[in-house]
Formats: C-alpha cells, sequence, structure tokens
C-alpha cells in the first residue's frame, strides 16, 4: 500500500522531477511522512523521471495531465528548450542531460561510467567517461554489497583539465541525506564527441 507522489528537490533543477512511491501501513495519507519510498533491487528509489513522463504516449500520458492539473509542473516547463531537445536528440533517460557545467544531476554510486550530453549552441555532445574507483563513497557503508546508493554530483574541473565528479548530496537508503565533503572522482577516460564537450566544458567553466 502507499501513494504515488511527485518528487523534487533544492539541488536540482526543475526538469529532475519525479514520479515516485511512497509505502505506507495503510492508505491514509497521515501516514505519508512516516513511510518510505519504494526501492529497486540495487538499493535506489524507484522513480520515472519526469523526461519519461513528458514522453508517454496513451493510457501513460495520464500521469503528466494529473501533474498538469495538481499545479505540480507547468506548461512552460512542459514546452521548455530542455525537454524540446531531449526528444529532437533522442535521449535517453537514463543518460545525464545537463544545460551548464554547474547543473547538479542525480545519479547512483559505485558505477565505474556516466554518461553524460551536454547542451551546445549548435545542438548536443554525447560522451561517455570512465570513473576512477571509488573508496571515498564504498567506505562510508551506506548499503550492502551489491547494492547502491542515490546521490545528486556536479561536474568540476580537476587539476589536469580533465571533467570530474563533485559528489554534492548522498541519501541513504532510509532517505536520510548526508553532506558529504568527498574528493573529486576523477575520470580515467572519455569517449563519444569529446573534442566538442572539452571545448564546451572549459570555456563555460571560466566564464
Amino acid at each position: 500500500m502507499g501513494f504515488l507522489y511527485y518528487w523534487t528537490h533544492p539541488d536540482l533543477p526543475p526538469t529532475a522531477g519525479q514520479v515516485r512511491f511512497r509505502l505506507t501501513s495503510a492508505n491514509d495519507p497521515s501516514l505519508f511522512e512516516s513511510g518510505s519510498d519504494l526501492l529497486r533491487p540495487d538499493g535506489t528509489p524507484w522513480a520515472i523521471p519526469l523526461a519519461r513522463v513528458l514522453r508517454a504516449r496513451g493510457s501513460g500520458s495520464g500521469y503528466k495531465q494529473m501533474l498538469l492539473d495538481d499545479g505540480l509542473i507547468s506548461k512552460d516547463l512542459v514546452h521548455s528548450k530542455y525537454f524540446r531537445l531531449y526528444e529532437k536528440f533522442h535521449l535517453r533517460t537514463g543518460s545525464v542531460f545537463i544545460e551548464s557545467p554547474d547543473d547538479v544531476f542525480p545519479v547512483s554510486f559505485p558505477r565505474s561510467t556516466l554518461k553524460i550530453s551536454a547542451l551546445l549552441s549548435h545542438g548536443v555532445a554525447k560522451v561517455r567517461i570512465r570513473l576512477k574507483d571509488l573508496p571515498s563513497i564504498e567506505d562510508l557503508k551506506l548499503t550492502e554489497p551489491g547494492k547502491r546508493v542515490y546521490a545528486h554530483a556536479r561536474l568540476q574541473v580537476s587539476e589536469n583539465s580533465k571533467p570530474a565528479l563533485q559528489v554534492v548530496r548522498i541519501f541513504t537508503p532510509s532517505g536520510a541525506q548526508l553532506d558529504p565533503n568527498l574528493p573529486l572522482i576523477q575520470t580515467v577516460a572519455c569517449w563519444g564527441h569529446t573534442e566538442a564537450f572539452r571545448s564546451w566544458f572549459l570555456r563555460t567553466t571560466k566564464e
């Protein structure tokens, strides 16, 4: 038993909203705060990203209308440049789509690679980066082996002028928020539109 609800966070842009499911002991709205989010087998919250909600057709488009009717999203957001380009370039909801290196985005750890799509003036640069090992996160022992933790991160420039990840916030499986002071997660390799991505990344971080 429980309730579908719309989840947002101050760290994230409005485009990163999610539909989640809150488990409760009875179908009583007063139990919402004491409930817990449904988790996937890997330990991260079950969620439908807003981009997928807006892409749905047929019966699946009902979520979009409910969010609009309840005032949780606006028509301006639905028709924003972000989601128009999401459709135009056939981006996947499993990848990170950012308009600026300062954007904070949801991600789960541990992971060895990350797909990023960066908005350029003339299109989108798609890259896949390989990350160094993550002992600083694994040492926190927030979850059991083989599981992941949900987190928020942003891009940063490392000392060698390569993109790195800065973890902004980590969420425990129970939903508690941690503000970790972790070192940058360095990248060891990058594939895809690397030259366009590097030019965009270095130029915009210097502005």
